[in-house]
């Protein structure tokens, strides 16, 4: 057996109606907390309600789009200043990764640029960051149990992680109710996120028997539970099961990476403004067959190989279903209407630079095979 080690927040909070715990979460003695969250939730915010007994003085942060480095530094400035001793962050996962890079970069000082990594001076944090509560309204990636905040840094048209243990919010309060109003498109794309996530983390260089324990359920769970939920928003069993498969996703990421998928969605999400879970449902199809191949192509009898067969499975094709398996997940991209990249500007004249650029990323890294300039650039041709 494989050696391993393990980390995700201290506390998980799952269940519909979770969010009334929120008050007997944050400690008595705390008085001043920062709250981030998306525009959808700027005017009914569930936390101020949740909140509404507590004499708390509340410094408030809306977040449109994804987070920036300039953001992120004003923010974690004003968060210093205020002394804010909690952060709450509630939203996607843009928010959360938001309010995890705040609440770090309010606890060490510095700016952005001083700690992330690929694109900056990559420093180590040396203090554990704020207290976080980590609440997320989308089943997608996970960032309420990950160690890592993803940033956009324009200047260097590039998009990536600031990353430590001492990053993982404190709490991870997921409520499934807060799910129900996210309409069908980004409730389709935030979901294949999830699967992503789960079937990357499963097939990845560093997968261990405790999370591939984990990701076998949820994939079986998110095969069936993501085209009900885009049919129904109201279907809370599906959106249960699809924000267990996101929650699992985010721990399954965080203790044993990701692969290529998530290698174009950093590259990409740095030079083109594309939702993240737009990117990965659009890749995942054409770099799940395409690892395959090349696995193949290269042994045989490559263990990970067995997993492709476990995978069908769990989907529903019996061990001996890649070929239905890989019909499928093309299938659902049509079936949730991801577009190709050519949506977003991204020309196949530019397929070199972004193979180049995807290539660097820590994402790729766990690839379960490698993949070559050429490997790279004519997934990117299948994709746009």
């Amino acid at each position: 057996m494989i050696g391993f080690e393990f980390a995700t927040s201290s506390q998980i909070i799952f269940g519909r109606g979770s969010i009334a715990k929120l008050e007997t979460v944050l400690p008595k003695e705390v008085k001043r907390i920062l709250v981030i969250s998306g525009r959808h939730n700027a005017e009914n915010n569930p936390v101020m309600q949740a909140l509404v007994g507590r004499d708390l003085e509340i410094h408030t942060i809306i977040l449109s789009g994804e987070p920036e480095s300039g953001f992120i530094d004003e923010q974690a400035k004003i968060a210093r200043k205020s002394h804010s001793e909690w952060v709450i962050a509630i939203g996607g996962g843009s928010v959360m990764d938001a309010g995890k890079a705040i609440a770090m970069l309010a606890a060490n000082g510095g700016e952005t640029l001083d700690y992330i990594e690929v694109v900056g001076r990559g420093q180590k944090f040396t203090r554990p960051a704020l207290p976080m509560v980590a609440i997320p309204t989308t089943a997608g990636t996970g960032s309420e149990v990950t160690k890592n905040g993803v940033i956009i840094v324009r200047e260097k048209s590039a998009k990536a992680s600031l990353r430590s243990p001492l990053m993982i919010p404190r709490v991870a309060l997921i409520d499934p109710e807060l799910m129900v109003s996210l309409p069908p498109y980004p409730t389709a794309y935030t979901g294949l996120d999830a699967l992503t996530q789960v079937l990357e983390a499963y097939l990845t260089q560093k997968a261990n028997l405790f999370v591939d324990s984990l990701c076998e359920n949820a994939m079986r769970m998110g095969f069936s539970a993501l085209p009900k939920v885009f049919a129904n928003g109201s279907d809370l069993d599906a959106r249960e099961e699809m924000a267990y498969v996101s929650l699992v996703g985010g721990i399954a990421l965080a203790n044993a990476g990701l692969g290529a998928v998530h290698g174009f969605a950093a590259a990409l999400g740095g030079m083109f403004d594309i939702p993240h879970g737009v990117i990965c449902a659009c890749f995942l199809p054409v770099v799940f067959e395409t690892n395959y191949l090349a696995l193949k192509k290269a042994n045989k009898k490559h263990p990970t190989l067995q997993k492709y067969g476990k995978i069908a499975e769990l989907a529903g094709y019996g061990e001996n279903g890649l070929e239905a398996l890989f019909t499928r997940l093309y299938e659902l991209r049509e079936l949730f209407e991801i577009p190709g990249m050519r949506k977003f500007e991204v020309e196949r004249s530019m397929a070199g630079e972004i193979a180049d650029l995807t290539a660097n990323t820590s994402s790729i890294r766990g690839n379960p095979v490698a993949l070559s300039r050429n490997d790279l650039i004519e997934i990117l041709m299948k994709c746009v």
